[in-house]
């Protein structure tokens, strides 16, 4: 065989390798792995109202420090602690900040401050699946029984933790930055697909997603998951008074930079859009309902930083 013509082949047989090759991704950070997640939430909801269009523009910055004390065959344990929280959300009429680096003592700004650096468990399954949140509730808890039960704003105090801070909302948190890893090997455009739950206090949430393999590196894996996204009806609702359900559906587009070596999510993008219906019961009897269409738009950015 001649020079070139070998030069050729074997252009052609590593081409050919790499697009054929198969990896085997599993969450898998080693005992006394140490990282920080940083989370940055910008969400705009558009509500119609007696025909009146209402634009809220909501903004949510997380850090949550990370310490693996026990990883296993199964499932690794992983210590957290809130770093930082803040909110901000406007619209034409109101805006404010809630920072957990705030001075104010506000009863706002004193519970995410109370937040900060208290330790809770989360357990990982290989697939990177959570399967066990511990200590997180009490953290809550102890918050709120410093509070004051007879202060007006208690119930939306204690609605605010559950649905910002507790168990659901972060294992949605988790779950939309990052993917449920196959069972078997993988190579460049394989697909594999799996759903997801998320509850709230007011609605269930089901994502139906499909991921796929776009780019294998030594260093980096990049996946692109596509989710549709369906919320169940949930008549517990309420809001002043009002009984009422949530009907709405979506689409979800994520973009995620894996560590093939121990399935962390390095990076990532989500883009998420959702359109529907707050119908609201306005009259039990006569069975009256009033129709709120929404739509929200969410962009949600991860970074994950080693700090060992």
């Amino acid at each position: 065989m001649k020079k070139s013509n070998l030069a050729i082949f074997l252009l052609l047989f590593l081409c050919i390798q790499g697009y054929s090759q198969k990896i085997s991704l599993s969450f898998n950070p080693p005992t006394d792995y140490e990282y920080s997640t940083e989370f940055d939430i910008q969400s705009t909801v558009n509500q119609t109202i007696m025909g009146i269009e209402r634009r809220v523009n909501v903004s949510i910055v997380m850090n949550i420090h990370s310490y693996v004390i026990e990883s296993n065959p199964e499932y690794c344990v992983v210590q957290l602690q809130y770093k930082k929280f803040s909110i901000e959300s406007s619209d034409a009429f109101v805006s404010f900040t809630i920072d957990s680096e705030s001075k104010s003592d506000d009863p706002a700004s004193l519970i995410f401050r109370s937040l900060i650096d208290k330790s809770f468990f989360v357990s990982f399954d290989r697939s990177g699946e959570v399967i066990d949140i511990k200590g997180l509730n009490s953290i809550i808890s102890d918050i709120l029984e410093g509070l004051d039960p007879q202060n007006p704003m208690y119930a939306v105090y204690e609605k605010t933790l559950e649905e910002s801070f507790g168990v659901n909302n972060l294992r949605q948190n988790f779950q939309q930055l990052s993917v449920a890893f196959p069972s078997y090997p993988v190579g460049l455009n394989d697909s594999w697909n799996f759903s997801l739950n998320s509850k709230t206090t007011d609605f269930d949430v089901e994502m139906y997603s499909t991921a796929s393999i776009k780019s294998i590196g030594p260093e980096n894996v990049i996946i692109q998951n596509n989710s549709t996204i369906v919320s169940s009806h949930n008549d517990s609702l309420e809001i002043q008074g009002m009984k009422g359900k949530i009907d709405m559906t979506g689409s979800s587009l994520s973009e995620i930079q894996i560590d093939p070596e121990t399935g962390l999510t390095k990076s990532g993008v989500v883009t998420q859009e959702i359109s529907g219906d707050l119908i609201l019961q306005t009259d039990e009897i006569l069975e009256n309902e009033f129709i709120i269409p929404m739509k929200i738009y969410s962009r949600i950015r991860v970074q994950n930083v080693i700090n060992q």
